[in-house]
């Protein structure tokens, strides 16, 4: 009864009209695609077309033993093509040797594999493999607008952006749909199943993977708070002029600034939007209740 109260309060846009109780599948394949624009064109700007040509090479055979010898390690480099030629980022697969062809968790993570960060045992003991990338091998989380580190630089630079030109979200989750382009033509994995995960910002940046690109089965965020699953009508934890106090405000694009001269009952989107997106693959949102950057009652409610 509270969540519904609550829910009313926040003067949400509706995700169907007041006629409109169910879609058919054409139907929604045409709210989503307009959802996705509408998110595109006010928060994250637009996603430049998929590079035309992946491929990714062994660099070595991992840790010895891992995990106790259950696992299968291999660390490779992944190459794509881009507007400013080909870019290439490591990544680290582990696969359970009990399972054969298991389902896999692509993780974007913060920092180099291994971490002690990421359970990498609990989750090959159940029977998944793990994709490992760390999103600074994408793009360096530069703040104060340099994109010219990493794969940012191959489509932005030192130009000024557009305003509806992506931001370092995208940039992340572009890289991480390029990691996708392999993974599904791989004969070792479950190429149906394959899930992407993240934590805070890259709990936003998963989000946005999963919402553009239907080949994930699943998403799992956490923390992924305000830009995330939050939604931002009556956010009471961090908002956008904290992203532009620390310098991160270009994780989202320009046009995600114009929040800060509306009201935010006047706002085109809301992030309820963005998870409807990855309707109807599965999605799970955890939120520390204790996080004071994250408003869990918001995640919940989106």
């Amino acid at each position: 009864m509270y969540a519904s109260k609550e829910l009313k309060s926040r003067q949400l846009p509706p995700l169907l009209s007041p006629e409109k109780t169910t879609l058919t599948p054409a139907e929604w394949a045409d709210l989503r695609k307009y959802f996705l624009n509408q998110l595109s064109e006010h928060m994250y700007g637009f996603t430049p077309p998929a590079s035309r040509e992946v491929r990714a090479e062994l660099v070595d055979h991992g840790i010895k033993r891992f995990c106790a010898g259950k696992v299968i390690h291999r660390n490779y480099k992944l190459y794509f093509d881009t507007p400013k030629g080909e870019y290439s980022f490591p990544f680290a697969l582990v696969l359970p040797k009990k399972v054969q062809a298991p389902p896999v968790i692509m993780h974007i993570a913060f920092r180099n594999f291994p971490d002690w960060y990421i359970p990498i045992e609990e989750i090959t003991d159940q029977g998944f493999g793990i994709a490992v990338i760390n999103y600074n091998d994408i793009s360096e989380d530069a703040t104060n607008s340099d994109y010219t580190l990493g794969l940012a630089d191959h489509f932005i630079g030192n130009k000024t952006r557009e305003k509806n030109e992506w931001g370092r979200i995208g940039v992340w989750a572009y890289g991480a749909m390029r990691l996708m382009d392999h993974l599904v033509t791989r004969d070792d994995i479950d190429t149906a199943h394959i899930a992407v995960s993240g934590h805070s910002r890259l709990g936003k940046t998963a989000l946005w993977v999963a919402a553009q690109d239907e080949r994930f089965f699943a998403v799992h965020v956490n923390d992924s708070g305000y830009g995330g699953a939050g939604l931002h009508r009556g956010h009471i934890g961090e908002k956008v002029e904290d992203f532009v106090r620390c310098g991160s405000k270009d994780w989202f694009c320009d046009n995600f600034l114009n929040i800060l001269n509306q009201d935010e009952n006047e706002r085109p989107t809301d992030q309820h939007m963005l998870c409807a997106c990855v309707a109807p693959r599965y999605l799970y949102v955890a939120s520390a209740k204790d996080d004071r950057c994250v408003d869990w009652l918001s995640d919940m409610l989106s």
